[in-house]
């Protein structure tokens, strides 16, 4: 198909090529035709140059493609080799799929043959210590029938060992091939079957355990020291945290009452200084609000003190402004107060009418 396209394509480069070498010799004869009418217009005037303009003739030029059609013998083997192509395709395909279950073939090919060895060597040992058990077995047939007596105790237990060990391996043989040649490896150390080659495997593997085990112990050693030295930092830190903590909190405990003492007095003086007597009578009434004990008696002692302690700085700071009388009538009125509220709360208000000299 491709070739008869490229064949058309070719036809019509030199039809056109033909063309326009045809219609090059046309214009060059009329040209010179039209070059000699102008030298005979010239000669003749101006009228025969517009004439000539006039009747001048313009070439035009026509492409013609012709479309090649398909015969029907091209298109059925197109679509024949179409449908070849295809069921190449289908057949590589065919093809990969059987590549990959050969693969998977040879693997359980290669896995069935390590059994087989493995089974070899253990068919061996079994047909080996069957016989062995049968001698050993007439052996004590032998001497039970001579002496009278039962079997010796000794063997029996070392047949019954041998027998336990051939069912653990039996067990044992889905186990991985690691697994299975560790076991294979202590059978024959217990009976005493090994090779020069086998020994000197054995030897370098219990060399290089011995090497690992302790590198694996001084690595343990340094990380549990590691570890604990840790904590100990840790814990250590901890606890200076709290001591200082707690010395903090101490510290404040001890000086809170002076802290507030003094803001106490900033405050005092400072209303003393604007002379407003009302806040002091306030500040006096809502002394209640501090920091007082649990028991009445404790309560007592500490308001008695509180209110005098209050007395005598408010005195102080008011000494040369406000009359002493003022100070102490606000004073009296507040302890008052103060007295009435924490009798009502300790509920003793019968003591208060029947004896006035309790508040003294």
């Amino acid at each position: 198909m491709e070739q008869l396209v490229i064949n058309a394509r070719e036809r019509l480069l030199e039809a056109t090529a033909d063309e326009n070498f045809t219609g090059s010799e046309t214009e060059t004869v009329q040209i010179s035709g039209q070059d000699e009418q102008a030298d005979m217009g010239s000669m003749h005037g101006v009228d025969a140059r517009t004439e000539e303009t006039q009747k001048r003739t313009h070439m035009f030029y026509f492409v013609k493609h012709h479309q090649y059609e398909l015969n029907p013998k091209m298109v059925y083997e197109i679509e024949q080799a179409q449908l070849e192509i295809r069921k190449k395709k289908e057949i590589k395909e065919e093809i990969e799929n059987l590549k990959d279950t050969l693969r998977q073939m040879k693997e359980k090919r290669c896995s069935i043959l390590c059994d087989l060895k493995y089974w070899k060597y253990i068919v061996k040992d079994d047909y080996r210590n069957s016989e062995y058990v049968e001698h050993m077995q007439e052996i004590l047939n032998k001497e039970s029938i001579n002496n009278g007596t039962s079997a010796h105790p000794s063997k029996e237990d070392e047949l019954f060992d041998l027998i336990k060990e051939k069912q653990i391996i039996r067990k044992d043989s889905l186990k991985s091939g690691e697994e299975k040649r560790i076991i294979y490896l202590n059978h024959h150390i217990r009976n005493q079957r090994l090779t020069s080659k086998e020994e000197t495997t054995l030897l370098k593997l219990i060399k290089e355990l011995e090497t690992t085990r302790d590198k694996a112990i001084d690595a343990a050693a340094e990380a549990s020291l590691k570890a604990k030295n840790c904590r100990e930092y840790e814990i250590r830190r901890a606890i200076s945290w709290r001591r200082q903590r707690r010395e903090s909190i101490e510290e404040y405990v001890q000086k809170a009452g002076y802290h507030q003492n003094c803001e106490l007095l900033e405050y005092a003086d400072a209303l003393a200084e604007q002379n407003d007597l009302s806040a002091l009578a306030d500040l006096s009434n809502n002394e209640e609000h501090m920091r007082k004990p649990a028991d009445p008696e404790e309560e007592l002692q500490w308001m008695s003190q509180e209110v005098r302690g209050y007395v005598e700085a408010v005195l102080n700071s008011l000494a040369a402004n406000v009359p002493k009388a003022v100070v102490l009538c606000q004073v009296e009125k507040a302890k008052e107060d103060m007295l009435n509220q924490l009798y009502t709360s300790i509920r003793i208000e019968e003591l208060i009418q029947e004896d006035q000299n309790v508040k003294e």
